[in-house]
């Protein structure tokens, strides 16, 4: 099983970092055109802590939080459900192949938030057997 290569506290670091050299808000655009190769993508940062916001609260840092409540759509359990009937469809699974399948499935979510509820394809694959 791969290890995540960031700690939370890696993302934390490197949000402050550059906020330190950073004017005002500190915005997706503005980390990203600032951070040096060897940090984090705001992508990550965001996939990781949820959403770009909680990110800056997590770092102590100011954010221009929405005052909306978003309720995601689908839950962990969501993915691994569906990753579930994936699996009695086939003997040899594969993230393409499954993106294909849920994509012809009514109501259901796409591969890669799956993926990223479960943390990576091999993950949601061990929830799913187990």
């Amino acid at each position: 099983m791969a290890t995540a290569r960031y700690k939370d506290s890696d993302l934390v670091l490197a949000l402050t970092q550059v906020a330190q050299i950073s004017s005002g808000l500190l915005s997706v655009a503005k980390y990203d055109s600032l951070r040096t190769v060897d940090q984090p993508s705001s992508a990550l940062i965001v996939q990781r802590m949820g959403s770009w916001g909680a990110a800056l609260t997590a770092a102590g840092l100011a954010s221009n939080q929405s005052s909306r409540s978003y309720r995601r759509k689908f839950e962990p359990a969501d993915a691994v459900r569906w990753t579930k009937k994936y699996l009695a469809t086939t003997a040899k699974p594969s993230y393409q192949e499954f993106s294909q399948w849920l994509q012809q499935q009514p109501d259901a979510p796409s591969a890669q938030t799956c993926r990223n509820l479960a943390g990576s394809w091999q993950a949601l694959i061990k929830k799913a057997k187990n």
